[in-house]
């Protein structure tokens, strides 16, 4: 009975150790909407860290989150936040009116890195908008499966974040 169980726990270890090796470590998290606004008044919601609040999903899932906005607009933007959920900061490196923002964004004391952003493409009176996020998990075995959960929880927050936006902006 106790080889049995050994064995059986043994090959459960080694499928998850030969799964995990075999996970990509990186992930990427990519989603869009249109919006029937042109992609300045997307823009003004996006590019000003103070509009955050009103569209983000964060806030919704950890009410206790507290920000800090340092600058809140322009290259250098940035902002820190906590809550019970972690912390974190993030900094813009890029901010286009018409083509959109690029950030660094810092969890857990800046443990972890990723590229974020936003990418207008504009139509007329319209705009696509597309919310991006992509790093890696360098941590052996287990670096893939957090990666692939980074990806399945955070997608649905994007869905909602950006259905918030485009209510916002449609709404001006």
């Amino acid at each position: 009975m106790i080889k049995n169980v050994m064995i059986i726990t043994s090959a459960i270890l080694a499928l998850f150790i030969i799964i995990g090796i075999s996970l990509p470590n990186s992930y990427e998290i990519k989603r869009t909407v249109t919006i029937n606004a042109p992609v300045e008044k997307v823009h003004a919601l996006v590019g000003d860290l103070n509009q955050w609040p009103k569209w983000t999903p964060w806030l919704a899932a950890d009410p206790s989150i507290r920000t800090t906005v340092v600058q809140a607009s322009g290259v250098g933007a940035s902002q820190k936040w906590e809550g019970n959920s972690g912390n974190g900061s993030l900094t813009f490196t890029s901010n286009d009116p018409q083509k959109g923002i690029d950030f660094d964004l810092y969890f857990d004391n800046n443990s972890y890195r990723c590229d974020s952003g936003f990418i207008y493409t504009p139509s007329g009176n319209m705009t696509v908008v597309s919310w991006y996020m992509r790093g890696s998990v360098d941590f052996p075995i287990v670096g893939g499966y957090v990666a692939y959960m980074t990806e399945s929880m955070n997608s649905d927050m994007f869905d909602n974040g950006l259905l918030k936006l485009k209510k916002m902006a449609e709404a001006h």
